[in-house]
């Protein structure tokens, strides 16, 4: 009996649909609900009528408004590590320098204070563990721009370091850009290198190039985006932070014929880190559209699980987990915005 070949052309197509599914497979609804990210706080802005904006908090399926600002915007968000504290840069009703001020909020919408203002903000804000200091990077009246660390333990607040990055479109620090001791952060210059810093000392070390680097909860691991100028998102990786260093891929960054076919396209944006360090949460673009869809990734197992879109509000801003169940706290009567009180986001009318 004559024996049948598949031909090479069908060959390298299959092998080139599978490419992207090498290091990581699409898990079911029983997959997804063994991931705790019905815990996980981030927070995000909606537009609300007539012309306001409002700051939410959301874990898992239900949300709350914590502060509303009737005119300009609200951007630059980080959720603290613990859950219970936000940071955003608020723009300022003036026609002069500064432009935006950096407030901080407890996330049941009391304790609002300002405590930086400056004229531009890159990227995220970023609280170290213990909810002392701030990180972020900005520009002042100069188009230089700086890595600003500030402690807000006290009442006046005290700026720590100011060291400069430059200007580029490549810097970028995100939402957790801090090591779990205080002392050290990660970010990404102005040339696109990834750099960790010592607070302490000043001291400097390249990881590689790429984007959108964050720290694991135990500290043993950054994750980076290996992007490279002028080409699509690079693949996600991990750098062990202890001797030995080693890299090592973690996501392939690519789209086959199946993910086209299905409207998949590249992941964007950090990978963030799960408040236990198990998971990395991250975006895909979907649909004609190219909506942001949140997936999940296992680390320890390269399962790679899709969300419904919106489930997790704005995945850059990824602090920790919520240590309450969400019951309505009581209202808050400082500053303007609306009673903090936990709803499911079916119930707002609003657009986001």
């Amino acid at each position: 009996m004559r024996r049948q070949h598949v031909p090479r052309l069908i060959l390298a197509i299959l092998v080139v649909a599978c490419s992207a599914e090498l290091l990581v497979t699409d898990s079911s609804s029983d997959e997804r609900n063994r991931i705790p990210h019905q815990n996980w706080v981030t927070a995000a802005t909606r537009f609300v009528r007539p012309e306001g904006v409002e700051l939410v908090v959301r874990a898992g399926d239900h949300e709350r408004s914590i502060y509303r600002l009737h005119r300009g915007s609200i951007g630059k968000i980080g959720v603290s590590r613990d859950g219970q504290r936000v940071a955003f840069a608020r723009s300022l009703s003036r026609q002069s320098d500064p432009l935006f001020a950096v407030c901080v909020i407890d996330s049941d919408g009391s304790n609002l204070r300002s405590v930086f203002e400056l004229s531009d903000v890159v990227g995220e804000i970023a609280w170290t563990a213990d909810n002392r200091n701030l990180a972020f990077i900005g520009a002042s009246s100069s188009s230089e721009y700086d890595l600003i660390i500030i402690d807000i333990s006290a009442a006046d607040v005290r700026t720590v370091i100011r060291d400069p990055v430059g200007r580029g479109r490549f810097m970028r620090l995100t939402s957790q850009a801090w090591a779990p001791d205080g002392k050290r952060i990660v970010y990404t210059s102005a040339d696109g290198r990834i750099l960790t810093m010592d607070t302490t000392t000043m001291q400097k070390e390249v990881l590689g190039y790429g984007s959108d680097p964050t720290w694991s909860p135990d500290g043993t691991l950054i994750s980076y985006r290996q992007d490279t100028k002028g080409s699509p998102p690079g693949d996600y990786v991990t750098v062990t932070m202890l001797p030995p260093s080693r890299l090592k891929r973690i996501l392939r960054n690519t789209t086959s014929i199946g993910d086209v076919a299905r409207g998949r396209g590249f992941f964007i944006g950090p990978a963030l880190w799960s408040p236990d360090g198990r998971f990395l949460a991250l975006s895909r673009l979907e649909g004609n559209s190219e909506v942001p869809r949140p997936y999940v990734l296992e680390v320890s197992t390269g399962t790679l699980t899709p969300l419904p879109i919106g489930s997790l509000g704005d995945l850059r801003s990824l602090g920790g987990a919520a240590t309450n169940a969400p019951d309505p706290p009581s209202p808050s009567r400082s500053g303007d915005r609306s009673p903090a009180a936990w709803r499911h986001p079916r119930s707002t009318s609003s657009a986001e």
